[in-house]
């Protein structure tokens, strides 16, 4: 029998990264309820994606980015980006700490990483 965390790290489904894609888009204009029963609305930001692989880190970076394009002042400016968290085998996470500082220095087209507004529903 197959590891599953070995298949994961093999395979990239281009539908399940579209779907995590909807899926985010979802929640940054629609909100999400939290466990305490806030509605929470994230601030349209910057975003850093983690995943299991450098390689679908990337992916979901590059497809986020895309999907948030009109909202960027200027092209060459990233809104997702992503790091690697060193618990891979064999992932390169020199870079990581150089790669958030200048991900956090880019002008960003809103607020900042991680804010939020909410309200009980």
């Amino acid at each position: 029998m197959n590891d599953p965390n070995v298949l994961e790290r093999k395979f990239t489904i281009p539908a399940r990264n579209r779907a995590i894609v909807r899926e985010f888009r979802k929640v940054m204009e629609d909100g999400y309820v939290d466990a305490t029963g806030y509605l929470r609305k994230p601030l349209i930001g910057k975003t850093i994606v983690f995943a299991v692989t450098k390689r679908h880190a990337e992916t979901l970076a590059t497809l986020i980015d895309n999907e948030f394009a009109h909202l960027k002042p200027s092209p060459e400016i990233k809104y997702a980006d992503y790091v690697v968290s060193g618990v891979g085998q064999g992932e390169d996470t020199t870079d990581a700490m150089a790669r958030i500082r200048r991900f956090k220095k880019e002008i960003s087209a809103g607020a900042g990483v991680g804010q939020h507004a909410g309200h009980r529903l």
